[in-house]
């Protein structure tokens, strides 16, 4: 089974129920199924056509890049009635044309024949923090317990999900499937109901996509009940003897470990509680402070292993990555061995020296996404690497906009004001609509200005910036201050 294609023609027409327009040769065997055609990094790709009358009003009808597909040599497309008019009269004989009713629900019926299909084991995470970070570190780990497919990117909606299993390959051992909120609600629910996973985690609930919640989340508590209530939705679909992992530590703990027993869901948890299955025992800095030696405890066995990323938080997320190791039946020894070479995600938590006139700086490039809960982790964090390099120089926070905190967004980033002086930021310059709440919250001594354009952050650092200082920058994605990171980093004076 190890040579066998992703999908045959034949596979994919019963799949979907759909009519070869242009049948590919036997030889046909796309490597991957995708809808965005931004992001064909490789070629060989059988690209679902998105369009406005079956997706959404606002998706753009993507049937008018198949000239482009063409040339970069993709395996075919998925069309419907409405987007014939887009397909070239003439095509290649290898590059398939498949005609469906809904290209979207094709996409679904693809997803759910490859689960169909799979006889490895699925595993299903969601969280408001953690998640990508505990995807990756599975994708390493048990890729080499079996071979292992997972979400690329941040690829998580429903739509995102029955493209994960779509490519997921009928010879991999696990396939691990990224679940973000959804939209509309229920969305982690649906999502967990089609690819019913064998193990479901739920990495940490924090305030996020409070937006969505409108009033109903008006205050703090009532709101993490509200998004908490969305992220159980990751036990709906689990497969019966199947578990779910938990992080014993966070909030509103009690709440999930009673709603997964009243759905007769088994429980497994981990984290630095006394109580946790598998516990985080202890966690150490390198000197240099760019990883940790972390020790685990299960079942009475104590385990040791290092990783390359900074930060107790990320020692809580490799545990938690174990913890559905061994509830998925691998070998979480192994699997804590294999970590020692496993490195951060982009945006995430990266730590490098930079480059400034007279000497180095250290940067923490945390800009990848941000919640309130996240920004407190990465201060702590740049406390920590101050700490282990003992260099006596500043601790500078560069903070953009946290995204989708609903009607008390104001005052939830003014709520930080108090973690600054908690983790001895001495300079915080901010950046977007929002986070000039900080920056009047923020103890006057601190402020370093609220800054317009991604230019303006850049150069704001720059004027401040000394050697052996140390700056995190972090922000939600859409804020893009990843562009002021990579900058400092290719040692560039101007944003491109």
């Amino acid at each position: 089974m190890a040579d066998a294609p992703l999908w045959t023609a034949r596979e994919v027409k019963k799949a979907t129920k759909g009519r070869w327009l242009n049948q590919p040769p036997s030889s046909w065997a796309p490597i991957r199924v995708s809808y965005d055609i931004d992001s064909l990094a490789e070629p060989n790709q059988l690209v679902v056509c998105r369009c406005p009358s079956t997706w959404s009003r606002r998706t753009p009808d993507t049937s008018r890049a198949i000239p482009k597909l063409i040339k970069s040599r993709q395996a075919g497309v998925i069309v419907q009635q409405d987007q014939l008019k887009n397909v070239p009269t003439r095509v290649p004989s290898w590059f398939g044309v498949l005609l469906v009713k809904s290209t979207r629900r094709a996409l679904q019926e693809l997803g759910l024949a490859a689960r169909e299909r799979f006889r490895g084991k699925v595993i299903a995470l969601t969280g408001t923090v953690g998640k990508t970070t505990s995807r990756e570190m599975l994708r390493h780990t048990l890729g080499r317990q079996g071979g292992s497919s997972a979400t690329r990117g941040n690829n998580n909606n429903l739509a995102g999900v029955s493209r994960s299993m779509a490519y997921t390959r009928r010879d991999c051992g696990y396939s691990i499937i990224e679940v973000g909120f959804g939209f509309p609600l229920g969305g982690v629910a649906r999502s967990s109901q089609l690819v019913r996973p064998h193990v479901s985690l739920l990495t940490a609930v924090g305030l996020a996509h409070l937006d969505v919640f409108g009033v109903q989340a008006n205050d703090e508590d009532t709101g993490l009940e509200l998004v908490l209530a969305q992220k159980l939705g990751i036990i709906e679909g689990i497969e019966p003897g199947g578990s779910f992992v938990l992080n014993r530590s966070m909030r509103k703990f009690e709440i999930a470990a009673r709603v997964a027993e009243g759905r007769g869901v088994r429980c497994f948890t981990f984290g630095e509680h006394p109580e946790a299955d598998l516990k985080l025992v202890d966690y150490q800095p390198t000197e240099s402070a760019d990883g940790g030696r972390v020790v685990v405890e299960l079942e009475g066995q104590r385990v040791e292993y290092t990783i390359k990323l900074p930060g107790r938080h990320m020692a809580v997320n490799s545990a938690g990555a174990l913890a559905v190791v061994h509830a998925a039946g691998g070998d979480f020894k192994q699997a804590a061995a294999d970590l020692a070479d496993f490195t951060a995600v982009g945006g995430r938590a990266s730590i490098s020296e930079i480059q400034i006139a007279g000497g180095a700086a250290t940067l923490i490039d945390d800009s990848y996404n941000a919640t309130p809960d996240s920004i407190r982790s990465t201060l702590s964090l740049m406390a920590q690497v101050a700490r282990e390099k003992g260099t006596g120089g500043r601790r500078i926070a560069v903070l953009g906009d946290i995204k989708h905190l609903g009607p008390r967004e104001a005052e939830h980033h003014a709520a930080l004001a108090p973690a600054l002086a908690e983790y001895g930021v001495d300079h915080v310059i901010t950046f977007g609509k929002l986070m000039h709440h900080l920056q009047s919250a923020a103890p006057k001594e601190l402020r370093g200005g609220h800054k317009g354009s991604h230019q303006a952050v850049l150069d704001a650092i720059r004027a401040v910036l000394k050697p052996g200082d140390i700056l995190t920058i972090k922000a939600s994605t859409p804020v893009k201050l990843g562009w002021v990171a990579r900058a400092l980093r290719e040692g560039r004076d101007t944003i491109k």
